[in-house]
């Protein structure tokens, strides 16, 4: 754990020192890229920030835009996809937490209707449950890797 936060800090402090001479996206996108190897190649998903780099990983959204308010289709997908996640995974996680990794200003309500949302298209959309059942398959092959 102390060494994700080392990695985490080591991120914003590259990105703080760039900034102040001028933000350039592509170079914080390959730190951001450089950590989310790193996750993936411990094979752990063991926080809500780890299983939101996972979902965005997977869907291959920019993870900025994933923070961003964008109401975008695409960004609101995954954006549900992993507050559904963070349910069945992290049962006792409130709300809150879970919508707090998403975005700063992302209400748990908006959280619980994610949930929802997810919940009653996996009824009837086939191409969600595909999705949905290739996440959950990979993570069951990582959680295998790590007993093993």
């Amino acid at each position: 754990m102390e060494n994700k936060k080392s990695e985490l800090r080591e991120f914003v402090h590259n990105l703080w020192v760039r900034s102040s001479y001028s933000f350039d996206e592509q170079a914080a996108q390959r730190d951001l890229d450089n950590i989310i190897d790193k996750i993936i190649a411990k094979n752990k998903i063991s926080t809500l920030s780890d299983l939101l780099i996972y979902v965005t990983n997977y869907f291959q959204e920019n993870i900025f835009n994933i923070h961003s308010k964008s109401r975008k289709g695409e960004y609101v997908r995954v954006r549900q996809i992993y507050c559904y996640m963070a349910r069945q995974l992290f049962p006792r996680a409130s709300l809150s937490i879970i919508a707090g990794i998403v975005r700063v200003n992302y209400d748990h309500a908006t959280a619980l209707h994610g949930i929802r949302t997810i919940t009653n298209e996996l009824d009837t959309d086939r191409l969600l449950r595909n999705d949905m059942e290739r996440l959950f398959n990979k993570l069951e092959m990582i959680t295998e890797d790590e007993a093993t």
